[in-house]
């Protein structure tokens, strides 16, 4: 019987150690609920963090991005020496990448360690107004940025603003483009605009391209100046006779040489009798004003075979080592010199339709950048089959 109290009191003492287990297990989970809140807050910070050179990096090409002149940096668990890698990555941003090149003047920081962690506050001066950097267009390829181009040029703007991918590493090429559009196509532009092009950074795939455009006329100027180009190439266009391209070339030849005024030594930084800058090197100057130099005649023979649907092309060379501008044309498989320049001087025979065998010695052209002319037609025989 003894036994059997001495077994009940100890199953109730046991019950009574069990409960008050249970209530000091309730107040410690409580405790640890809240230490495993806090546990994930930190993690979640130390994810959002800071935490090697190229995440630095992202973070204040963001700013840049996003315009900011302010942002505070949080540096968790860092794998290097954070004060090193931020004046690198500061520098590294300005300099080396397009928007950076392009919009920022100077960044700053201040570096702090709190405890465990470091802080940086990242101040950045711009260049550049907020407003200039929305108007970068962004294009993916060199077609796409020629397309640019062209209607800014077609528009007569004087600037454009163009970030892109690109192996191209100088501004010479970008400027060659540029005037290629020009010479490919009389009817579109007035006049070759004054240009200067500016290119960030200096290296790198990543560039932006800057470009000023001056016409020396005002827009509503040059939209006249195109519009009449474009009746005058369609009132002589009306008037070339013939069944053959050979004898429209032939007729597009002989009627620039009666028309047009070829003066050699023109140049575009001459001015005509009225004070205006002189067109001379134009197609507008060859076919409206009737008074060019090879540059501008060249131009109005190439909108007159347009007119016509003849391929023809711009070549840009020499002649006698003087700097001087002839056409190429393409009639059946083959493409013939033109010079429409030099009919007056050295007559029909000698000025069209010649190979690059005829004309090599008086001129020189890159011929790398341009087909062969190795046709053989004569002029003589032309006018007698037409007749």
């Amino acid at each position: 019987m003894v036994k059997r109290h001495i077994a009940i009191i100890l199953i109730l003492a046991l019950l009574l150690t069990g409960s008050g287990c249970a209530s000091m297990l309730e107040k410690e989970y409580l405790v640890i609920s809240e230490y495993e809140d806090n546990s994930t807050d930190e993690q979640e910070d130390s994810r959002g963090g800071i935490n090697d050179y190229y995440s630095l990096k992202r973070e204040i090409v963001a700013l840049v991005e996003n315009h900011e002149e302010y942002g505070q940096l949080k540096f968790n668990n860092y794998s290097g020496n954070v004060s090193d890698d931020l004046s690198k990555a500061c520098w590294d941003v300005k300099a080396n990448t397009a928007l950076g090149a392009y919009s920022i003047d100077y960044i700053s920081y201040d570096l702090s360690q709190i405890v465990s962690y470091y802080e940086a506050d990242i101040y950045i001066t711009y260049k550049r107004s907020r407003e200039e950097v929305e108007a970068i267009v962004n294009v993916s390829s060199i077609s796409m940025a020629r397309e640019c181009i062209e209607e800014a040029m077609a528009a007569y703007e004087g600037y454009l603003c163009i970030k892109m991918t690109t192996i191209i590493n100088n501004t010479d090429t970008i400027r060659q483009n540029v005037q290629d559009l020009y010479y490919a196509n009389p009817l579109k532009f007035a006049v070759l605009p004054e240009m200067q092009v500016s290119m960030y950074p200096d290296n790198g795939i990543e560039k932006i391209f800057e470009f000023s455009f001056d016409y020396s006329f005002e827009p509503e100027e040059l939209t006249a100046m195109k519009d009449k180009l474009i009746m005058t190439v369609s009132d002589y266009a009306l008037g070339i006779d013939g069944d053959s391209p050979q004898y429209q070339v032939i007729g597009i030849s002989s009627l620039l040489a009666d028309e047009c005024q070829y003066i050699p030594e023109l140049s575009d930084d001459t001015e005509s009798q009225n004070g205006e800058k002189n067109l001379g090197n134009t197609a507008y100057g060859a076919l409206v004003e009737k008074t060019a130099d090879s540059e501008g005649m060249a131009m109005a023979f190439l909108a007159l075979c347009m007119a016509e649907e003849i391929e023809c092309r711009v070549v840009r060379g020499r002649m006698d080592n003087i700097e001087h501008v002839w056409n190429m044309v393409r009639l059946g498989d083959h493409f013939y010199h033109v010079d429409v320049s030099q009919i007056k001087s050295r007559g029909m025979e000698d000025s069209i339709l010649l190979s690059d065998e005829k004309l090599w010695g008086n001129y020189w052209w890159d011929k790398a950048a341009y087909p062969s002319c190795e046709g053989d037609l004569n002029y003589y025989e032309i006018m007698a089959a037409q007749q």
